[in-house]
């Protein structure tokens, strides 16, 4: 169970900080607090992998689909 939390924290670390450009990120955060109903610190143990916090499959793969971009790009297009 540890090793499949592990790899889960893995791909959400990844996710956040390799594929969200760092000025999108605070936006990014709180839109997936709000989505999952979650505070900001307990986003902070989930991208660290603290004990405390369980990561999920779902939120593992939200982080992945996100694309900060859509609105930006909506917008452009109009």
């Amino acid at each position: 169970m540890k090793k499949i939390y592990e790899g889960l924290t893995k791909r959400f670390r990844n996710a956040y900080f390799h594929r969200i450009p760092y000025k999108m990120r605070n936006a990014v955060k709180a839109k997936f607090c709000e989505e999952f109903s979650i505070s900001e610190d307990t986003f902070g143990h989930k991208l660290s992998g603290g004990n405390s916090t369980t990561m999920t499959e779902t939120e593992c793969e939200w982080m992945e689909a996100v694309n900060p971009m859509e609105p930006a790009k909506a917008a452009a297009q109009s």
